[in-house]
């Protein structure tokens, strides 16, 4: 597992550097972490939504993976690329949904 490690903290390194989405979703775990301090959500609720913004930072993550790999194996426009690459974008979709619907729940309950 640390033998990994290097081509892991260099994943985070080009995901940081060219990938903005990355980056809102980090701030958007910070926010929610930030939560915590209003007294307005308790700390199980503050574990639902930071394991919901971490989820979605994952899917992004593959998204972003299967995007680059798509590309390299597929130059030229293709339907069924394209289709692939939306529905992986979907993912990162339902669960920034998820996490909007669990905030106001907890938030506004």
């Amino acid at each position: 597992m640390l033998k990994g490690a290097p081509y892991a903290f260099n994943g985070w390194r080009v995901l940081l550097r060219d990938e903005p989405n990355i980056s809102w979703l980090l701030l958007l775990a910070l926010a929610t972490t930030l939560l915590l301090f209003t007294g307005r959500v308790s700390v199980l609720e503050l574990v639902i939504l930071l394991f919901t913004v971490i989820f979605t930072l994952s899917l992004e993550i593959i998204n972003t993976a299967l995007e680059e790999t798509l590309d390299l194996l597929v130059p030229e426009y293709n339907l069924k690329v394209k289709r692939a690459k939306d529905m992986a974008s979907a993912a990162v979709l339902t669960g920034l949904i998820t996490y909007v619907i669990f905030l106001f729940i907890f938030f506004f309950n």
